[in-house]
């Protein structure tokens, strides 16, 4: 496809990227983004997506799929609950939220499992390399989670605040001065929010 450049407005050509989902072995980005293509070429890539479309673009690990998220998110939070640590074996999981329809699985679903985590919902991770990706509450049947850490790019906000904060690891300490939520939803406000000291 062809892009004018923004000061000369030559024409500049631009690969198509492929489409389909797999890569082989040891191919990496390169198979899935196409030939050479340096990290800044894919960057700009990225970011010229976004700019066009208002899409947010991820990842599974090891290049294997991507998926696409028409932005803007409804939320992003840091959660602490024990499901989420001990998914993906990780102190805390931010996730961002939208709604079904902005969210996409573009190449590699045939990498993804599904698997019903609590009575609450179920989880999506890559059954080749085990990254937690996504989430689907019962009680939201129209929105999914996404974890924020196989995005690109960062997305339209930062992480606003931490749910389950009082089911959190004991090993972890907390600096920002984020809202904490916890009680019997895990979505209910604590008395204080403050940095934690060292232990």
């Amino acid at each position: 496809m062809r892009d004018r450049h923004p000061e000369t407005g030559a024409a500049r050509r631009f690969e198509q990227q492929p489409r389909g989902g797999s890569v082989a072995k040891g191919e990496g980005h390169a198979a899935l983004l196409g030939d050479g293509g340096p990290r800044g070429a894919v960057n700009c890539w990225l970011r010229r997506i976004r700019e066009r479309t208002g899409q947010g673009v991820g990842f599974l690990s090891l290049w294997r799929g991507r998926f696409t998220v028409n932005l803007p998110s409804l939320f992003c939070a840091h959660c602490h609950c024990s499901i989420c640590r001990r998914s993906p074996g990780a102190g805390y999981v931010t996730w961002f939220d939208v709604p079904r329809d902005q969210f996409v699985v573009e190449t590699g679903a045939d990498y993804l499992v599904r698997y019903e985590s609590s009575v609450y919902g179920s989880r999506s991770f890559c059954r080749s390399c085990g990254s937690s990706l996504f989430c689907y509450s019962n009680h939201y049947p129209d929105r999914v989670d996404v974890a924020l850490g196989g995005m690109y790019e960062p997305i339209d906000r930062e992480p606003e605040l931490h749910v389950y904060f009082d089911s959190r690891a004991s090993p972890i300490r907390v600096g920002d001065n984020l809202p904490r939520l916890d009680g019997k939803t895990g979505m209910e406000p604590l008395l204080e929010t403050k940095p934690e000291p060292d232990r």
